[in-house]
């Protein structure tokens, strides 16, 4: 069964990246566990995807251009799709694709219908199956609880 896992990180107050599109304030936390938390995750990825700011920031903060390996030693040989309205440097070595296109919105409302993302997921949906504290973040992880009419 192929399975969709999402793993990000998040300030208290919502946000994934700084007003400068940064994510250093990631690295300025105390922490023991971090990289050996997202190994393990990373571990159970087949393919991943980025945007377009995220793989600059990961480059610039890497070194990537210079240092293309480190793109091995965090990531292998998964394949990442990264989304860029723009032209990117690819890093040596690394299975990348760069992708663009239109989101294809149509002029319409429908009032009802099939979603873009086909369920709502409340409370009662999703159940807590990990809780681990690393100093000062915290990684919640939750699964879908039970499935609904309709969902496969």
């Amino acid at each position: 069964m192929t399975r969709t896992q999402y793993f990000t990180a998040t300030s208290l107050d919502g946000y994934i990246a700084d007003d400068h599109n940064s994510l250093d304030w990631l690295f300025e936390v105390d922490r023991e566990h971090g990289e050996d938390s997202f190994a393990q995750f990373f571990g159970g990825v087949g393919a991943m995807a980025m945007g377009a700011t995220t793989y600059e920031w990961v480059l610039a903060h890497e070194r990537l251009l210079d240092e293309p390996d480190n793109w091995g030693a965090y990531y292998g040989a998964t394949p990442c799709w990264v989304f860029t309205h723009r032209t990117l440097p690819p890093v040596p070595g690394a299975n990348l694709r760069f992708v663009e296109g239109d989101v294809g919105l149509a002029p319409v409302t429908l009032g009802a219908g099939a979603p873009l993302l086909p369920r709502r997921l409340t409370s009662r949906d999703l159940e807590l199956a990990d809780v681990v504290r690393d100093r000062q973040f915290v990684r919640l992880t939750y699964r879908v609880s039970r499935p609904r009419s309709g969902d496969r």
